[in-house]
């Protein structure tokens, strides 16, 4: 049974596994691994509390199994319990330590501790019991991330990236080459492209292609964004303000029926794109909608003033711009507008 229950388990079988598992067989005829094969298959389908009482029970009925110490503490860093993670890491190392798979996920738990010494002592451990692992290679990198040690991250990443290119290898270039200007863009875009939820890229490329005023090119990254689970609001802000360039007032609009923003400044930028499309009314209410959410932001409150000026509301408009003064005196835009 445990031979067939592995080849459907890592056959991505899980619900197949727990239904023999749970359905067919009594738990006092559990063996320790049909108890590990439980707990990988619970751990998989998002059970992580369950995962963990299947590999306690394994572990009642024999400690001296490495795996299930190893899983255990997996699960239990994923449920943010570090200290009891580690414990069982230094356990399965204690079990076994010639196995690598042990030794990655205990220099894994003194890197979550930030205890570098330690973690790179397993690591080495690691690549002398298998030198060309690499996942032993991964971890060195994420080690030197930790470190803030920019060079040997960036060569680590660089031979994660020849070898396995993945998401996670392109958003580390990405951020290590933010100084370099345009080679960040290509580095987010080949994470973004890697896996679609990776939303931090999409926003990341599409933020920087904008600020260079390329607002067609940004378009794309920022929808990507922006529609990636649930969007942060800066992304939004970002993707309203390259229609707004691009003066796709009717794009604002589509986004902003089904999407208020949560940003107050996107409401400026919706003010903005209303009134160059000729809106003046519904520009004037996203503007005071904005301003309501932020009552002490000086442009937001300017842009408030100028839409209440242009629709016959001088003296609002006046009352505005003199606070915006008060905020900040030396806000140039409020100061030309109260003199004219």
């Amino acid at each position: 049974m445990l031979e067939e229950l592995t080849m459907v388990f890592r056959a991505g079988d899980d619900l197949r596994v727990l239904q023999v598992l749970e359905d067919s067989l009594p738990p006092a005829a559990f063996t320790p691994r049909l108890w590990n094969l439980k707990g990988l298959s619970l751990a998989r389908s998002g059970r992580l509390q369950d995962a963990v009482k299947a590999y306690e029970s394994g572990i009642g009925q024999q400690d001296s199994l490495w795996e299930l110490h190893m899983n255990l503490g997996h699960c239990l860093q994923q449920l943010n319990q570090g200290g009891r993670a580690l414990a069982e890491f230094r356990r399965a190392v204690e079990l076994a330590p010639g196995e690598v798979d042990a030794r990655l996920a205990l220099g894994s738990g003194y890197l979550a501790y930030r205890r570098f010494p330690q973690a790179r002592s397993q690591l080495e451990e690691a690549a002398r019991l298998v030198p060309s692992d690499d996942r032993v290679l991964l971890q060195r990198a994420r080690l030197s991330d930790a470190e803030r040690d920019s060079l040997s991250s960036w060569r680590l990443w660089t031979k994660v990236e020849a070898r396995h290119p993945s998401a996670e290898s392109a958003r580390r270039l990405a951020l290590l080459s933010l100084a370099g200007g345009d080679s960040a863009i290509v580095w987010f875009q080949r994470c973004a492209r890697r896996d679609s939820t990776a939303c931090d890229c999409a926003a990341a490329a599409g933020k920087l292609l904008l600020e260079r005023e390329w607002a067609k090119q940004a378009l794309p990254w920022l929808r990507l964004a922006a529609g990636c689970g649930e969007p942060r609001p800066q992304a939004v802000y970002n993707l309203l303000l390259a229609w707004q360039r691009l003066s796709q007032a009717d794009s604002v609009e589509a986004w902003v029926g089904g999407n208020p923003p949560r940003m107050a400044a996107s409401w400026g930028i919706v003010a903005l794109a209303r009134r160059e499309a000729g809106h003046a009314g519904p520009a004037l209410e996203a503007a005071r909608r904005g301003a309501e959410m932020a009552p002490e932001d000086p442009d937001l409150l300017n842009i408030y003033a100028v839409l209440l000026h242009e629709n016959g509301h001088p003296e609002q408009a006046r009352r505005i711009w003199r606070k915006i003064l008060d905020i900040d005196p030396g806000h140039a835009e409020a100061k030309k507008n109260l003199e004219r």
